[in-house]
């Protein structure tokens, strides 16, 4: 995807591996009065669902608490580590400020080594 291309999402790319891409600069103003959507891609109809709709034997996910950093650390002006204190399966909410197209990069782990950063 190109950025700066009307009519795109701005979730570029998505994996449960590899992390999700998002570009802000792809938002759109949807949802307001005289929005034009005449340049969005139409959309494609699946003939199968691509999932089963059998009932789950767990039950579902749900948030149940927030974590807030116990700890943060600058090891380099290009860097910054959050550290909640303890492993999580979760997600990750991040706020920043900064001039379009800049790139920002969020990456988890479980563990810290002395010296070497992510």
């Amino acid at each position: 995807m190109k950025p700066g291309r009307p009519g795109r999402d701005p979730f570029c790319a998505n994996s449960v591996y590899l992390g999700e891409v998002y570009d802000a600069r792809q938002e759109q103003p949807a949802g307001t009065a005289g929005f034009d959507d005449g340049g969005w891609e139409h959309v494609s109809v699946a003939r199968e669902l691509a999932w089963s709709s059998a009932r789950a034997d767990a039950p579902p996910i749900r948030a149940t608490r927030t974590l807030k950093p116990v700890k943060l650390t600058e090891p380099n002006t290009r860097r910054i580590i959050s550290t909640i204190g303890q492993n999580f399966a979760g997600w990750g909410r991040l706020r920043v400020k900064g001039p379009a197209g800049t790139r920002v990069r969020l990456r988890y782990g479980e563990l810290l080594y002395p010296g070497r950063h992510p």
